[in-house]
């Protein structure tokens, strides 16, 4: 045999060799642990309710302490379920003020369920995969949820018990169910292409009259139609039950967005009243 190609072989082992020693002796990098208290507030944590399976999102705001009572925003994601996408958004437009972000990951905001997008467990996914997007049972899980995490909130954070909520697209359809059960608990309420479903029965609880209601929709939104037919059956169905502080705002040269910028300084004139 060529000497060379008895060199070749040697060489050849002997690199194998000095490869499979190296894979065995390298060391894994640690997985760094997410510390309960991040001393940036503005991250947000994912975390989950007590006495419910709904998971969330927090940030909390510059400044935060215990020893204060704090507004908070929870905000509903669309069909798209990005989460932390809408989160940083309205984190961004937060600034200075003095807000808890809470980002629920709900159900009826979306026709889909994709695994992907959730942190629960595959029976609990299984369960809200097999019903449909306005089902009673996803409304009734988002309904729960919220009310059980701002409660989760008030406690561990100093959330003041009524709160803020706004919702995108889809996420717009809990905060209707809210307004009519649940008017009571809310401070205000803001839609950014939210849409629209009838959330009969509804609550004889007070509040709903004077409830500020507020909408933002893109004028060149591709579901424009759509949204206008929607916004018209909420009119209707506002006037119906009382509900007198209802305005909608057509933003000129805007698609279908979150309108954080715009719904935080809603949101903000209010707490300043």
């Amino acid at each position: 045999m060529n000497i060379l190609i008895i060199i070749a072989i040697i060489v050849s082992i002997f690199l194998l060799i000095l490869l499979f020693i190296k894979r065995k002796t390298t060391r894994r990098k640690p997985v760094v642990a997410i510390k309960e208290e991040p001393s940036d507030k503005s991250v947000f944590k994912l975390k989950k309710t007590s006495g419910h399976p709904m998971k969330y999102y927090i940030s909390l705001p510059e400044g935060w302490s215990p020893d204060k009572k704090w507004d908070v925003i929870i905000l509903v994601e669309g069909r798209g379920c990005k989460w932390l996408k809408m989160g940083k958004a309205f984190a961004r437009e937060r600034k200075n003020l003095p807000f808890i972000l809470v980002v629920p990951q709900a159900f009826s905001n979306t026709d889909i369920v994709k695994r992907e997008k959730y942190f629960y467990s595959d029976d609990i996914l299984e369960k809200y995969e097999k019903t449909g997007v306005m089902s009673p049972e996803r409304l009734k899980f988002d309904e729960e949820g919220i009310l059980a995490l701002t409660s989760d909130i008030h406690k561990e954070y100093g959330g003041n018990e009524r709160f803020f909520i706004a919702g995108h697209s889809g996420g717009g359809l809990i905060i209707w169910r809210l307004i009519t059960r649940h008017p009571e608990k809310l401070q205000a309420t803001a839609f950014g292409c939210g849409c629209f479903y009838n959330p009969k029965p509804v609550s004889d609880s007070a509040g709903k009259e004077d409830l500020p209601i507020m909408a933002f929709q893109g004028e060149d939104d591709k579901y424009i139609v759509t949204m206008n037919g929607q916004w018209a059956r909420a009119k209707l169905f506002c006037k119906e039950y009382g509900m007198k502080n209802v305005d909608r705002k057509i933003v000129p040269g805007r698609g279908h967005e979150f309108f954080e910028a715009e719904i935080m300084e809603f949101f903000s004139r209010l707490i300043e009243n």
